[in-house]
């Protein structure tokens, strides 16, 4: 098995649509979003989602192992952050990963035949992935700025840009223009 520093130099970041791309295996590639649906790959073996390096979804500054339902899209100096805050809330507000049971939302058996309990599972998961819809927003564009501001004109390196942008940027004020991004579009939509 590759360590992660291989998978890491294998990989390329897209200056289009900010998603990391580059060969996995010999038969496997991970694809970036600009690939179209036609070209895209069967899933592979042993991975729940065809992936096998994405960048934190709140700083786009870390490298991370994915491709599991269960996989963080964080990194820990973002996570720690994320948890505290949701913590706060008592609610997932930004969900940590893929899997509603990182959000704490679920049906407990004793509620499968109570429609209440339900309606509240379904309101719940309509939430959490409004949630997600908004990270994705935000993980794009957090990706397009960091991009832009090392300059980037064609596709870099992995290892490159993880370089680059630990001398140039600071990690620690990626959350607080998460939290403003998300405030701002909630407000858009119409939400509290």
């Amino acid at each position: 098995m590759d360590t992660r520093l291989d998978m890491i130099q294998s990989k390329y970041v897209c200056i289009q649509c900010g998603r990391v791309y580059g060969p996995v295996t010999s038969q496997y590639e991970q694809q970036c979003e600009c690939v179209s649906g036609k070209k895209r790959q069967k899933k592979w073996p042993r991975y729940d989602f065809n992936e096998q390096i994405t960048l934190c979804y709140c700083c786009g500054q870390e490298a991370l192992e994915s491709g599991s339902r269960w996989s963080v899209w964080f990194c820990e100096e973002c996570k720690g952050k994320v948890v505290k805050f949701n913590t706060r809330f008592q609610e997932a507000l930004i969900p940590i990963g893929r899997h509603s049971l990182m959000s704490g939302c679920c049906l407990n058996r004793d509620g499968i035949d109570d429609p209440e309990e339900i309606g509240a599972f379904v309101s719940g998961m309509n939430r959490l992935f409004d949630r997600m819809d908004l990270l994705l927003e935000w993980r794009a564009t957090v990706m397009r700025e960091n991009i832009a501001t090392l300059g980037c004109r064609h596709n870099l390196r992995l290892v490159d840009y993880l370089r680059d942008v630990k001398l140039v940027l600071d990690r620690s004020k990626a959350f607080d223009r998460m939290l403003r991004f998300f405030s701002r579009r909630t407000r858009e939509a119409g939400g509290a």
